[in-house]
């Protein structure tokens, strides 16, 4: 990109962060955009409208663990339009690389979103109760 800075990720906030592997309880949540110090999810919307993969990523390689052992999240800062980041999920999901209610939910909020680092399962209640003090 030349004399332009890289996009930026969104950070969100939403009371209903996916539990044990239940997509199928996180389709209605109710979000908002927030700075990131406030937010529980990164998605994979920029600041610029595109997209910057953000994956769950159920196989081996390289990547941040999550708070599932064995489990991780992917980055990937390559910019693209939602059509191509579509279609990169589509072909992730029939390779066997993320899961079929990753994949569903990520086509019906159009985009996709990962718990914010350091922000697990196991301590996002406290961080409920500290962000809205």
């Amino acid at each position: 990109m030349t004399g332009s800075s890289q996009p930026q990720r969104t950070f969100w906030r939403t009371e209903k962060v996916l539990v044990s592997g239940r997509y199928d309880s996180w389709t209605e949540e109710k979000r908002e955009q927030v700075p990131e110090d406030r937010a529980n999810v990164i998605s994979s919307l920029t600041d610029d409208g595109r997209h910057m993969p953000v994956l769950d990523i159920d196989r081996p390689a390289r990547y941040v663990p999550s708070s599932t052992p064995g489990h991780g999240h992917l980055y990937i800062d390559v910019p693209m339009s939602w059509w191509r980041y579509r279609m990169l999920l589509r072909q992730l999901y029939k390779a066997g690389i993320i899961e079929k209610g990753f994949y569903d939910l990520a086509l019906r909020r159009k985009q996709t979103f990962l718990r914010r680092p350091g922000v697990t399962k196991q301590n996002e209640a406290a961080f409920h109760k500290a962000s809205h003090l």
